[in-house]
């Protein structure tokens, strides 16, 4: 009897304790399954940030690099443009040029091309003009073909229509009456008024001033104001 009793016990003593332990682990099991926290609460949607806009610098570059309106009166900076000017003079004197020592109104047809080659710091451009010149004197008549650099302020990019400009550089006479020079050196001071794009690529210009020139081989010399009506071709 004794021994079936200690039996009795050390079984139930194992079923207790086996017991204990299967209960230790379900109960880790659901712990572990259990949510931290509710997870049925949806966090609230974050606002959108707000949009970043271009600083002042970026704007302003996106405005410079717009296309450029066909209708308007300017040209851009990599455009170039050839100017075709033909004319007279209102008042012009030639002195130590052949027997006569002062010869009045001796400039008669004078005209030419002139051809931007491109811009001067965004201040003014830099332009090569082709100029004849015809005189008519006591002794016969010249032609003069002159060859000048030219600055033009201010540059044909900008929108002010009024421009002024100096120019200088080597002449050569086409024809020349006799045992006077066949080289000059010829310079201009000249102003204006010019509108581009008036039709199509096409636009025109007005203008004035002072066609001077010094002969090199001789004692002869020639001022003359003029006036030119002209043409521009931008391209």
């Amino acid at each position: 009897m004794r021994r079936v009793k200690t039996n009795y016990k050390s079984f139930g003593m194992k079923s207790l304790l086996l017991t204990l332990a299967l209960a230790a682990v379900f109960s880790s099991l659901a712990l572990g399954k259990t949510p931290v926290g509710d997870e049925s609460v949806v966090p609230a949607d974050e606002p959108n940030p707000p949009a970043v806009q271009a600083p002042p610098e970026d704007q302003a570059q996106k405005y410079f690099q717009k296309k450029k309106d066909p209708a308007d009166n300017t040209v851009s900076p990599n455009e170039h443009y050839l100017a075709i000017h033909l004319g007279g003079f209102l008042g012009a004197d030639a002195y130590q040029w052949g027997a006569t020592p002062h010869v009045s109104n001796a400039g008669r047809l004078q005209g030419g091309l002139t051809y931007r080659m491109g811009e001067l710091g965004r201040l003014a451009d830099w332009a090569l003009r082709a100029d004849f010149i015809g005189y008519q004197l006591p002794e016969g008549t010249a032609l003069n073909l002159s060859v000048l650099p030219m600055i033009l302020f201010p540059d044909a990019a900008s929108t002010f229509p009024v421009y002024f400009g100096v120019g200088i550089g080597p002449g050569v006479f086409l024809s020349q009456i006799t045992n006077e020079s066949t080289l000059s050196l010829n310079y201009e001071l000249v102003g204006g008024v010019r509108f581009f794009n008036v039709i199509g690529n096409t636009g025109f210009f007005l203008e004035t001033g002072l066609k001077n020139e010094i002969h090199l081989l001789s004692d002869g010399q020639f001022n003359g104001f003029f006036l030119s009506l002209g043409a521009l071709f931008v391209f």
